[in-house]
């Protein structure tokens, strides 16, 4: 069970998963990305565009050209502009912050922040040279709602990465084999959509975002939100 009570965690959630191989580094995976979400709020506003209306929804624009942030320059922005003490990985509060600068700066709903440390990524993640990784989040109304980036597709790399986290190959040998084989480049992301959702709709917290919400404490129907049309007295 996840360790979290927050207003963003569920412990059982809908993951939108793309693989995309043959690419040329995750830039390939965020115009991909770009061109999905875009299709998918198209469809979702001319399919329930009455219903989003009756809601009061503040639909976001297309996200095409999600402006970018590389991790070391989000953390100087957070420090040095924002003033707020940031360690390698992003708490709520750094999220939300990025999500207003990304507002007042370029307009946009959206920000992808890019090349995080290979020492807060899961051993899989393409490392560069330089410490950093071929790796993003994409943040939406500063929340993140999308993890990312290229994989390893060398064998031989891949052992070493495990190696490097301290883990041992053996335990990961159903994984490793078909990369034996040969493994073309690629890489993937995931759309949390109880997130996509809950911020599509100004909710206060994900589990208004899901029917039956599982989180620390159990699994319920969960009333309407605070304000919105039919809330359960």
């Amino acid at each position: 069970m996840e360790e979290h009570h927050t207003s963003r965690h569920l412990n059982e959630y809908l993951s939108l998963d793309v693989e995309m191989g043959f690419i040329g580094s995750e830039e390939d995976l965020m115009r991909l990305e770009e061109a999905l979400l875009a299709e998918m709020l198209e469809e979702a506003l001319h399919a329930a565009g009455s219903e989003i209306r009756l809601l009061g929804v503040e639909w976001p624009s297309f996200p095409q050209d999600i402006p970018r942030l590389t991790h070391a320059e989000a953390r100087r922005i957070l420090k040095e502009e924002l003033g707020y003490p940031v360690g390698q990985d992003f708490s709520e509060e750094a999220e939300r912050l990025l999500g207003e600068y990304a507002k007042e700066r370029w307009g946009s709903d959206w920000l992808f922040v890019t090349r995080y440390p290979r020492s807060v990524r899961p051993f899989y993640t393409y490392p560069e040279a330089d410490g950093t990784t071929r790796s993003f989040d994409l943040l939406f109304r500063g929340l993140e709602i999308t993890s990312g980036g290229q994989r390893i597709h060398r064998y031989e790399d891949l052992l070493e990465s495990l190696k490097a986290k301290g883990m041992d190959p053996m335990a990961f040998q159903g994984y490793l084999e078909v990369f034996k084989y040969g493994m073309p480049p690629h890489g993937g992301f995931a759309i949390g959509a109880e997130r996509l959702t809950q911020k599509l709709l100004g909710l206060p917290n994900v589990r208004y975002a899901r029917a039956f919400p599982r989180d620390r404490t159990g699994s319920r129907p969960k009333e309407s939100a605070p304000g919105s049309p039919g809330r359960a007295p």
